[in-house]
């Protein structure tokens, strides 16, 4: 990490606007530092300009963001840090974040991917062959 992103993290933790938040952030992702992409996910679980100016950071670091982003999708627990970074995802091209942006709740998300391994099954079944074992005809 480089010093001008260490002293940046510093002013991140001492904001108290969100102007001054979209102001540092603005900062950091001018530094083009890999590292600053942590800093940035940091501040995903922050709704409304400060989480919208984290998204828009991210997206600048492209697909070198990407690995920090599903590792937030994986583990992550507020809602909103979640949702961020499946913007982030989705506007770097991730079929799956893209579903995920348009989804009016998880609950749908759940309900798609078991309809469509409900249909392989079927094809599956249809077929008289399964590409793998874990694909169990109904």
């Amino acid at each position: 990490m480089i010093v001008n992103l260490k002293k940046l993290a510093e002013s991140l933790e001492d904001c108290t606007t969100s102007t001054e938040y979209v102001r540092v952030i603005r900062r950091i992702t001018r530094t083009q530092d890999p590292d600053a992409i942590v800093l940035l996910a940091s501040v995903l679980d922050t709704p409304g300009p400060v989480g919208a100016a984290a998204v828009r950071g991210l997206m600048a670091f492209g697909h070198l963001a990407m690995s920090e982003m599903r590792r937030c999708v994986a583990n992550g627990v507020d809602e909103d840090a979640i949702r961020n970074a499946h913007r982030v995802l989705a506007a770097l091209g991730d079929r799956a974040a893209k579903r995920a942006v348009s989804a009016h709740c998880w609950a749908d998300l759940e309900e798609e991917a078991a309809a469509e391994e409900q249909a392989a099954a079927e094809k599956c079944a249809v077929a008289g062959k399964c590409v793998s074992n874990d694909v169990k005809a109904v």
